[in-house]
């Protein structure tokens, strides 16, 4: 378990460097005097290739992560780890090479598909952190071989929060498409939502360890 969690680790701050370096000629080319807002659209095949690179960015997430696990539990926190992972480290590898963000607080463009996901760097950052922690969990209970089962309702509030968290990312989007600079970001949603994820996670798990022990 430690050796592929070294593996996993090592990989996600290999390829977070990988995709810093992509997005730093990306950005050098549309924005020669530093990335910021208001942000230049792409149209035609620049967003399709755009759009095919980030879905390849995941392809090869999802590719690793398959791999790495033995069910699909530790598949699915490979996938968390490493995209968490791979998140914080495109910030430090940027902040590394060019000091860039400036600030925790600064607005950065995530996403450009299917629209424009923007917001403080710190709100994917905090995201990511507790998809690690998260992952990092599973792992253990799966070398532990307690059991773990997510019924209907885990899904749902999980999928509930996320949704919760992707609509705080695309609350800008308009004013983005416009050629506007984004200046207000919910936070009360965000803060819900992550809150709601991070607690009904931490729950169900505590009723995992206690199934657990007692058994035991």
């Amino acid at each position: 378990m430690k050796k592929r969690l070294a593996v996993l680790t090592l990989f996600s701050i290999t390829f977070a460097f990988f995709v810093t370096a992509e997005m730093y000629f990306i950005r050098s080319h549309y924005y020669p005097n530093g990335f910021d807002f208001p942000v230049k659209l792409l149209k035609g095949l620049p967003l399709a290739i755009e759009f095919m690179r980030q879905l390849a960015n995941l392809v090869i997430i999802f590719c690793v992560s398959y791999l790495a696990g033995r069910n699909f539990r530790e598949r699915m926190a490979a996938f968390m780890l490493v995209f968490g992972l791979w998140d914080i480290f495109y910030y430090i590898w940027f902040y590394t090479l060019i000091q860039w963000p400036p600030g925790l607080m600064t607005w950065d463009l995530l996403y450009r598909v299917p629209v424009q996901w923007s917001g403080p760097v710190i709100a994917p950052i905090i995201v990511s952190i507790a998809l690690v922690k998260a992952a990092l969990l599973i792992f253990y209970f799966e070398s532990k071989n307690w059991n773990i089962k997510f019924n209907l309702s885990d899904w749902l509030v999980e999928v509930f929060a996320g949704i919760g968290v992707l609509t705080a990312f695309l609350w800008n989007y308009q004013k983005i498409q416009q050629g506007q600079i984004p200046e207000y970001f919910p936070w009360w949603i965000f803060g819900v939502s992550v809150g709601l994820g991070i607690c009904y996670f931490a729950y169900r798990f505590g009723t995992f360890y206690i199934s657990e022990n007692r058994n035991g």
